[in-house]
């Protein structure tokens, strides 16, 4: 059930190589046996694979499963065309290799792992490789900088200013990243090439515009958090400190003009709340707008409860009816549990102590309240933030607005704002090809700040 409620709003994480990691040509043992593995493996033949495995990895990892596990991959991911890359490095007496493979439409990591020469583990993940998945290099014209959000206190966290080229002083967005714990770029964890922030950064820095992009604290701190500290999480911690340092470095800078908010998904709900505590600051001035991509004004265990709905067929939903009620009975009763029952219990696999902190400000009002200019978009292929819930629930809510609201729909893109590639499964497999943010998307969001200036 766990897996079931798991919050579906934000892509989190990306592979990462190990730093002391080693390119190599296959001349260890180890890198032998697993060009061997990967190689039966792209030819289909599961059973030339599984001669390798030890006995643990066997009775885990039969032909059937290693099959199951491959082959849904090929019909994303196209034609195998050989080994890329391959990289050794020992992590505490455990040798593992990755071996990077080119594909059709993409890469895929096999990252194998050996103990005493014997093969213990095998991993498939979908990754990025520059020369086949288009990966754009920054531009030149665009100076990029490292600055430290609060800097010398135990909890700084570096993050990337990219200024655009030209006499500023520019208008800037602080950029505010999906649910969970998401790297500065919104790295996707199904396929690494896809990075959402990036491409909207530097296509951004292209037309005039400056951007602050940040680990959020539950990725770069993730190790230092207590247990105390995750049962205790709030937006305060998630979101706002991070986002307040984020403007004090924006309005310290000579260079920056106009400060906007920019978020995504569970970051979009945020815009307004965070809008607020800005403002509340006193010292850091007022939020000229807002962007708010992919995202809805309704609390987040109502969307979730939406995409778990949708992701059963008639015949699941009636199953799993009573333990749905359940959940929404307990979050229509968050207001009401004692500081133990907060920090214990979940709401649809979110912490009720976490819940009960997102309901506590309505998005709507605060937007109202803050009376900024907004643009609010979302593409007609997102299944993860559907219409009803995302861009018409924001038209309802905002219809009393005195202030320029801006709505864009988008025909047949994702929850990523990148073009939807064939027939939407509702899985994470819809994100398995590479693409890129829509340059329309990021003219349109330029031409709104600009039109501010």
């Amino acid at each position: 059930m766990k897996q079931f409620f798991s919050l579906i709003l934000a892509l989190v994480c990306c592979l990462s190589l190990n730093a002391a990691a080693e390119t190599a040509a296959a001349t260890t043992p180890e890198a032998q046996t697993a060009c061997a593995v990967v190689e039966a493996i792209a030819a289909q033949d599961y059973s030339a694979a599984e001669e390798y495995f030890s006995e643990d990895l066997a009775s885990a990892l039969g032909e059937q499963a290693l099959r199951e596990a491959y082959e849904p991959l090929l019909q994303v991911i196209g034609a195998y065309e050989g080994i890329h890359e391959i990289t050794q490095y020992n992590e505490a007496g455990v040798e593992v290799v990755l071996v990077q493979c080119a594909y059709e439409k993409s890469g895929l990591m096999f990252t194998l792992t050996f103990t005493d020469a014997s093969l213990q583990g095998l991993f498939m993940q979908l990754v990025a490789i520059p020369e086949i998945d288009g990966l754009e290099a920054g531009i030149d014209l665009v100076t990029r900088e490292e600055v430290a959000l609060r800097a010398g206190e135990e909890d700084e966290t570096l993050a990337t200013l990219l200024i655009p080229d030209g006499e500023g002083p520019f208008p800037a967005v602080v950029m505010l990243a999906g649910s969970g714990p998401q790297d500065k770029d919104e790295t996707s964890a199904v396929n690494a090439a896809n990075r959402p922030f990036y491409d909207i950064a530097e296509g951004l820095a292209r037309q005039g515009v400056a951007s602050i992009r940040y680990d959020k604290y539950t990725y770069a701190h993730a190790a230092e958090m207590t247990e105390d500290e995750i049962a205790h999480l709030t937006i305060q911690e998630e979101y706002i400190n991070d986002a307040l340092a984020a403007v004090a470095a924006l309005r310290a800078d000579p260079r920056i003009g106009d400060i906007y908010l920019l978020g995504h998904s569970q970051g979009a709900m945020l815009v307004p709340r965070i809008a607020q505590a800005v403002e509340a600051q006193g010292n850091l001035g007022e939020i000229a707008g807002g962007v708010m991509l992919s995202g809805s004004p309704k609390p987040l265990w109502q969307i979730s409860l939406a995409q778990n709905v949708a992701l059963l067929d008639e015949e699941q939903l009636e199953s799993y009816e009573a333990i749905l009620s359940e959940q929404i009975q307990l979050a229509n009763s968050l207001d009401t549990l004692t500081e133990e029952e907060l920090t214990t219990k979940t709401v649809f696999g979110v912490s009720a102590y976490y819940q009960k902190d997102e309901t506590s400000v309505d998005a709507a009002s605060a937007a109202l309240e803050n009376g900024g200019r907004l643009f609010i978009a979302q593409g007609s292929a997102d299944w993860q933030m559907t219409q009803a819930d995302g861009l018409e629930a924001w038209q309802t809510a905002l219809s009393g607005a005195d202030f320029p609201v801006e709505y864009r729909l988008y025909e047949n893109l994702n929850h990523l704002l990148m073009p939807q590639e064939g027939e939407i499964t509702r899985t994470m497999m819809d994100y398995a090809l590479p693409g890129h943010v829509s340059q329309q998307v990021i003219d349109d969001i330029a031409a709104f700040i600009l039109a501010g200036e």
